[in-house]
Order: C-alpha cells, then structure tokens, then sequence
C-alpha cells in the first residue's frame, strides 16, 4: 500500500469523493429522446436516428389544429349564415364549441410543455456555467499524477497543459480573451468563428438552420453547450496525451482511462437535455474544435525540450560530480556538489531549459549559493550555521513539526507538491462557489506559475548543483557525536531525501509561486485552511506525530493566510532535514518574482492586451530569515500606479510604509511590528495577534486620538479600513475588530 493511502487527509484517494461535475441527468426534451438510461444514448452518438430537435417540436406543437379553428369555423359560419340554414346552427355551434374545446386541451398542453421545456434549459444553463467541470479534469490530472512516479516538475507540467486546454478552448468562444496557445481570432458571430477553427461547411450550415428556429434561451443553451463540450473534449485529449508518458515501465493504470473516458461520455451525455439531433451536432462540432485546439497544444508540448516522447530522460548528459571526501584524512574535504543516495539518478536535470509560460528562467536565477568553502578556501561558517540549525531542530521536533513536514512531502503516491497546491486551488473554487469562467481562471494561473516555479527552481538546482545538508552533516560530523549519541556519519533525515540537487526549495518555489497568484486574483490573503489528523497518521514517526509511545490526541493545522501556507511549505522541508534556511528564503523569493509575472499575463491575456506591449509589475523587496529592521518603502521612484510588496519572512522584522504608492505588506512568520507614516497606502496582509501596529502621529489632526479610530469591515469584501474621521490611514487583509490589534503612536 502506497504512503498516500496510509495517510489519512487530502492525499487519501481512497476515502476522498471522486468529484463529478455532473449533476442529475437532465431529461431530453425531444419525446424520442426521453430515455436518458438506454443504451443508445452511450457516448458514440453516431447511431443516433435523425429526430426532432428541440425547435422542431416546438413548431409543431404551436401549430396544430390551429388552423381549423382560425379559417375553416369562419367559413363553416358564414355558409350556413349565407344558406339560410337556420336549423342547422344549434347543431354548428354545438361543433364549434367542441372544436374549441379540444383545441383549448391541446394549446394548454403545449403551454405545459413548453414551460417544462425552458425549465429544463434554464437548469441546464444554469448547470453548464458552474465549476465542477475545471475541479473534476483537475481532480483526475491529480489522481495521475499520485499514480506516477514522474516527480514535481512532470506534474506540474500537466497541470500547465490541461489548464491551458480548459483556459484555451473558453477563450475561443470570449469576445475579447486571447488563447495561449491556441488562438483563432476573433469573429462577429459564432458561425464565422466556427468556420475559422476548420469546422465543417455542413456542420455550420446545419447549426445555423437550428439557430434560425431557435429562441433566445434555446440559443444560449446550445451556445453554452458547445463551449461544455469543446472543454471536455480539448481537455480529456491533452489529458490522455500526457498522462501516456507518465509510465514507461508499466501500462496506463486501466482505472484511470476508465475515469477519463466516463468524465467525457458524461459530459457529452449531458447534451441530449437539446435533443439527440442537435446533441449529436453539437457533439460533432466539439470534437472538431476541440481536437484542434488540443492538437495545437499537445504539438507544443512535444516541442518543449521536457523530452516527453522519451519519457523526460535526460537531454544535456548530466555527469554526478565524484566525492572528494575521505574521512580517513585528518580535515576531509567536504563535497560541494551533489551526491546522489543509493540508486538515486538526478530528476529531470533538463528541466531548467523547458519553455515556460512567463518567465525567464536566467533572468530570476540567483547568483550565489551557501557552500562549504569560501572563495579563499576557508571554511563557510555561514554554511556551517546553517547546518546546525538543521541538526538542532532534527532531534527537538514537535508534533506540529513533524506534521508540517509530512503534509507537505509530497512524495511517492501523492500528487506531488504542486499538485497539493492544484487540490487546494479546487477546494478554494467550491468553498468560495467560483462559476466556471472564475474557476478557469484561477486554476489557469495557478498551473502556469506552479509549472514556470518548476523550471526556474530546475534552473538554479542544475546551475549549482549543490550538496544536501543531510549529506553534509555525515561528513562535517562523521565521528562527533549529535545531540542523541549518535554520529554524525549515521545522521538521517526525518523525510526521505529527493533526487536531485539541494540549491534552490522546490517546495518553497513552488508554493510562494501558488500563494502570490491566488492572492492576485481573489485580491485577498485570505485561506482559512485547517485539516485534523490522528496522532498515528504520522508516516515516518513510529511513535506518532508527538513522537511518544501510545495514542495521543489528534492534531490540527491551521493555516490562516495563502502566503502563511507558503511558509509552512518552506519550513517543513527544514523540519524534514531536506533544506537549510537558505535555500528555503531563496526559493520563497524565486517564487514570489514569478507569481508577478504569470498573473500580469494572464491578466493581459484574459483582457485582450498586447503582451508585447510595457506592463508594470509590482516593486518587490525581501527581508532575510533573520531579524529585519529596515524594510523601508517610498525609497524607490516608481511609475504611476505601480504598487509595492514587502515579504519579511522569518525573524522578528520591521517592515514600514511611505511614500504616495499602495504598499503590500507581510510580515512572515514570528512577530513583526508594521510602521505607518502615510495615509490610505498601506495593507498589511498577515497581521498575527500580538503583532504592533504604529502609526506616525503626524496622521492625526490635533486633538485626534487613538480611542478615535474605527474599524470599518463587511463580510462581502476581504479587507478592514481603520479610519480616523473620514481619512484611511490603513487597511488588514481580512475582517477584525479594534480589540484583535494592537495599535500605538509613534513621533
């Protein structure tokens, strides 16, 4: 049994729901369509015979009899006025009233169904703009991705692909979106559009011959029910595509293309609500249009240098650097490059040079790295320091520790540590009730910085190709005793180490990468994320997550804000004894850098803006994982409109905000104080209770006093506006009362 089925939390497929965006099925609304469960209406609607759509019916239906009753009564009437043949009426009238009377029967019945009808439609437009079809391909992507053994970077990777085939085919259809990989242009009406993508003249023709029939409500059902179709066909065809490359020694899981192929029958089967002639058009058009846009990406993947026809081997001859330790010499030499464990081989080394989304991968790399040895040759007690801090906090962990450690591995049999932050994209998307159009664009950004996260951290890992610190304590600490008894030569780590080199965090790449966009687009810091585990769910702990014999109570982790999930992922790899600190900050900073940049185009794309054209990006500054006390804003000249972010990261740190521009801050783990000299510019977006907030006196008028201040929040928006009388001298990201903070003034 795989780890992931061991632990007993969002990694657990086993006990998870397999989420479905299908709601009940929806009766057709043609008569001989009716029987939704019967075998002819499987996927392959090709057998389908010609019927009625849902226009025909209705021209029937609003036609029948109705001309007896508007020509040939008059004509009855007036010949039997015009014959004389008064003994006749009684008998005509009694006629005419039966005429009407079955006519009445007949036009009452059509009233009932057509409000059935539109009843049906409108819950099936309603259905079709909902998001469980982005969670549900997404959910799928993440159960391929627990059943590989590809590492972070191929997953992420097929989390990028998918979004964009779900992102992509909703363009096509957008006024002004643009696509970003596949992009037709724009036309003036559907059938224009249809024909620029390649779809068949018949196919158009026939579509327009049912729009011509149609009402307002029938043609955006059809509408909306193309797009549906179109994004269940590009996105299970780039799925499959894929996820084929995922396992190269062993078949594609056989319940895993049953799920793939069901999700699509499904999806399509929820288009006979039209009627099975236009459902089997529709169906048609979608496979057409959606092949294509899934064939331009799966092209592009090819082509991406990941090296996915050879399942991602090793395109540059990665060479493992030899060990130039020897513990028999009285000051060994300690290694500098990393030395992989027994039958590890390094992931992905080409990965620094696969094609990314928004970024250049040179241009974010840092341009140094913690060794042993400085440049004169001498010892790096920076670097030694930085081992300490991990060997002391390996033989102290607490319960929390250990348990934010294990949440965030990701390894063997989970989806993988951006798969994680994909899963918690899709819980933000139901809790927070996203429609369709938001969800794909939150799930679009959040698999693009999480892919562009992988190959800048690939860049710089290959680029330095630095020792693990785990391998490191063997060899500083071979024969010295650790504060166990053991000897350092027998240190291991808490979670097992990963295959490639330490310099920079994945895990903390990736997941400032996720936190930044996700906080970008709900414009808010907010994650109200908790999760419960028992005591023995803890995987490499014997004793437990508290480390003592017999079961203790469960365990809870609360993760208040986005960028505080971020941190959590970053330090548990130092609990784990996978990172030094540094590698840690370096890789929060690499991630903050393309989060900025994924979300200015994305945004550019969803708008219909030139990416060529200059945008701005925020002015980012970053603190260390040590006290900081001078992260000062407003000594910048910035452009109009650009706004400032502050990451304090670890430490007790003072981060304060001048100047004209809106400045972001977070303060970071431990407590931080937050000084304001400027009126309206700041937002602190993770204040912790305890922490200070300091206002310039020179906020106040005289006579104006703090007891004055008031806290303005609504539950509808994210933040809370702290005015003395009617001037904003801050905001809180999220919503507290005057007694949650603690403010004073400063001269």
């Amino acid at each position: 049994m795989s780890k992931l089925l061991n632990f007993n939390s969002i990694f657990d497929i086993g006990s998870r729901r397999y989420r479905r965006y299908r709601r009940e099925p929806i009766s057709c609304l043609s008569s001989d369509s009716s029987d939704t469960s019967s075998e002819e209406n499987a996927l392959d609607l090709n057998s389908y015979a010609d019927v009625e759509s849902i226009n025909d019916s209705t021209r029937r239906l609003g036609t029948q009899k109705s001309n007896f009753t508007d020509s040939k009564i008059k004509f009855l009437s007036s010949w039997v006025d015009s014959q004389k043949f008064r003994s006749l009426v009684p008998l005509f009238q009694s006629f005419n009233r039966s005429v009407y009377k079955n006519n009445s029967f007949v036009q009452r019945n059509y009233f009932y169904k057509q409000a059935k009808r539109n009843s049906l439609l409108k819950d099936a437009l309603a259905s079709w703009g909902e998001s469980d079809q982005v969670i549900a391909w997404n959910q799928l992507s993440l159960e391929t991705a627990a059943a590989s053994v590809v590492g972070p970077t191929v997953c992420a990777r097929l989390f990028s692909y998918l979004n964009t085939a779900t992102y992509d085919s909703w363009a096509f259809f957008d006024q002004k979106a643009i696509g970003s990989i596949y992009n037709a242009g724009k036309e003036d009406n559907l059938f224009k559009l249809l024909k620029s993508a390649g779809v068949s003249s018949f196919n158009v023709i026939k579509l327009e011959k049912i729009f011509k029939f149609s009402s307002g409500l029938e043609k955006k059902v059809i509408e909306a029910g193309l797009r549906k179709a179109v994004i269940d066909v590009s996105s299970s065809q780039v799925l499959s595509e894929i996820s084929t490359s995922f396992f190269q020694d062993e078949p594609f899981p056989q319940d895993l293309a049953v799920k793939t192929n069901n999700l699509l029958k499904e999806s399509l089967e929820d288009l006979l609500v039209l009627g099975k002639q236009t459902a089997k058009l529709i169906r048609d058009i979608a496979f057409e249009v959606g092949g294509k846009i899934s064939s331009s990406i799966n092209t592009y993947a090819l082509d991406d240098r990941s090296n996915q026809t050879n399942f991602y081997a090793d395109t540059t001859d990665y060479q493992v650097s030899t060990s130039v330790f020897d513990s028999n010499q009285p000051n060994p030499t300690l290694d500098k490059f990393w030395q992989p464990l027994e039958n590890q081989k390094f992931v992905t080394p080409q990965w620094g040079n696969v094609k990314t989304f928004a970024i250049n991968p040179s241009e974010l790399s840092p341009e140094s790295v913690i060794g042993p040895y400085l440049d004169s040759g001498d010892l790096n007690q920076t670097f030694i320091a930085e081992l300490n801090k991990i060997v002391n906090v390996s033989f102290d962990l607490t319960a929390e520790q250990r348990l934010t450690a294990e949440f965030w591995e990701g390894g063997a049999g989970t989806f993988t540590p951006p798969g994680i932050w994909i899963d918690q994209t899709n819980d933000l998307i139901e809790v927070r009730n996203l429609n369709l159009v938001k969800a794909i664009n939150v799930q679009f950004r959040v698999s693009q910085a999480l892919n562009d996260a992988g190959v800048v951290a690939w860049k710089v890992k290959r680029k330095f190709n630095s020792v693990r610190p785990s391998t490191s304590i063997n060899q500083y600490y071979f024969d010295e005793e650790l504060p166990d008894g053991s000897l350092g030569q027998d240190f291991v780590s808490y979670l097992p180490i990963p295959a490639f080199a330490e310099f920079v965090s994945g895990h903390s790449t990736f997941s400032a990468a996720a936190f930044g966009v996700l906080t970008n687009y709900f414009s808010s810091n907010i994650f109200d994320f908790q999760q419960t585990f028992k005591d023995s769910d803890s995987l490499y702990s014997p004793d437990g997550f508290d480390g003592l014999a017999g079961e203790a109570e469960d365990i809870t982790l609360r993760l208040k804000y986005l960028s505080e999930g971020s941190e959590s992922a970053g330090v548990s790899r130092i609990y784990g004894g996978i990172h030094p600190p540094d590698g840690d900050l370096k890789g929060q900073i690499l991630g903050a850098k393309v989060s900025a940049k994924v979300s200015a185009k994305v945004d550019r794309l969803m708008n219909g803006e030139d990416l060529e054209a200059p945008y701005l990006l925020p002015l980012q500054m970053f603190g260390t994982m040590d006290d900081d006390i001078d992260l000062i804003t407003g000594l910048s000249e910035l452009e109009e409109d650009q706004i400032q972010e502050v990451y304090g990261y670890g430490g007790m740190d003072t981060l304060s905000a001048k100047g004209d521009s809106i400045v972001h801050l977070y303060g970071g783990s431990d407590s931080d104080t937050f000084k304001v000299f400027d009126p309206g510019i700041t937002l602190i977006r993770d204040y912790a209770s305890g922490e200070e907030i300091y206002l310039s006196e020179d906020l106040f008028e005289v006579g104006e006093t703090l007891s004055q201040l008031e806290f303005v929040s609504d539950a509808s928006v994210p933040f809370t506006n702290v005015f003395i009388g009617d001037t904003k001298l801050f905001s809180l990201d999220g919503n507290l009362r005057s007694d949650e903070v603690i403010i004073s003034m400063f001269t």
